[in-house]
């Protein structure tokens, strides 16, 4: 099972990337600077680059606003299994639920941009079972998950991403 989607940087660089993502201050930053930042970059190659995924596994997932029906945007860390991803609606630890989990709940059909391909997925919520804790912590970023999930005060949403069937082999 390949849970960071083919890359590992080096594990003294990703200690400090967990270290400095627990922390207080970059959850605030980051919550809108990085996802900004990712989403110019990924608009300007063309949907073919993330900033982000520098350091971590990063897909591009659309989501169908629950409300306004327009197509959401956003670049989330995710955990890549053999049939398909997960991703934690951790929202940098803050006390709401990040809206596209809230999108994801009404409507679970999506699509997934990664590695410069674009295909649907099905969301599936998913409790915090064995088979994906397992995945969290074979990922490195269980310590900025718990540090989220602790400072949120609220259960965390996971979904399962799984591809459509016919969509070729997405695999991670």
């Amino acid at each position: 099972m390949d849970v960071l989607g083919g890359r590992r940087p080096a594990s003294a660089i990703r200690r400090v990337v967990v270290r400095v993502a627990t922390t207080t201050l970059f959850a605030r930053v980051a919550g809108w600077a990085l996802t900004d930042l990712d989403r110019a970059v990924f608009r300007l190659s063309g949907g073919r680059l993330v900033l982000s995924r520098l350091f971590f596994p990063v897909l591009v997932l659309t989501t169908t606003g629950w409300r306004s029906g327009l197509a959401r945007r956003v670049p989330l860390l995710c955990l890549c299994s053999d049939d398909g991803f997960y991703v934690i609606g951790s929202n940098f630890g803050r006390a709401r639920h990040p809206g596209w989990s809230t999108n994801l709940r009404h409507e679970p059909g999506a699509t997934v941009t990664w590695r410069g391909r674009t295909f649907p997925v099905t969301a599936h919520p998913v409790d915090a079972d064995g088979d994906f804790l397992e995945l969290l912590r074979a990922s490195g970023t269980a310590p900025v998950f718990g540090a989220y999930a602790a400072r949120s005060g609220r259960a965390v949403r996971v979904f399962h991403l799984r591809p459509e069937p016919g969509t070729g082999d997405p695999a991670p």
